[in-house]
C-alpha cells in the first residue's frame, strides 16, 4: 500500500484564521511575521552589511517563541 507524503505528525496550517500559523509552536507568529523573517534573509544574503529593523528583529524573535 502507498503512502502519502505527509507525515503522521504533519500540522495542517488553515487559510481563514485571522492569519495565525496553526499547527506551528510559537504565540502571535503571523503570515506577516514570516514574510518579514523571508525578506531579511534575502536581504543578508545580498548585503552582509544589512542592518537589521526593528520590526524584522520581532518577527525573528516571535519565530522561536520569544516574546516581544
Amino acid at each position: 500500500m502507498a503512502k502519502s507524503g505527509a507525515s503522521k505528525g504533519a500540522k495542517g496550517i488553515k487559510i481563514f484564521n485571522d492569519g495565525v500559523l496553526e499547527g506551528v509552536n510559537v504565540a502571535n507568529y503571523s503570515i506577516e511575521d514570516k514574510k518579514n523573517v523571508i525578506n531579511y534573509h534575502k536581504k543578508m544574503k545580498s548585503d552582509p552589511t544589512y542592518k537589521m529593523k526593528g520590526f524584522e528583529k520581532d518577527s525573528i524573535m516571535r519565530q522561536y517563541g520569544k516574546k516581544v
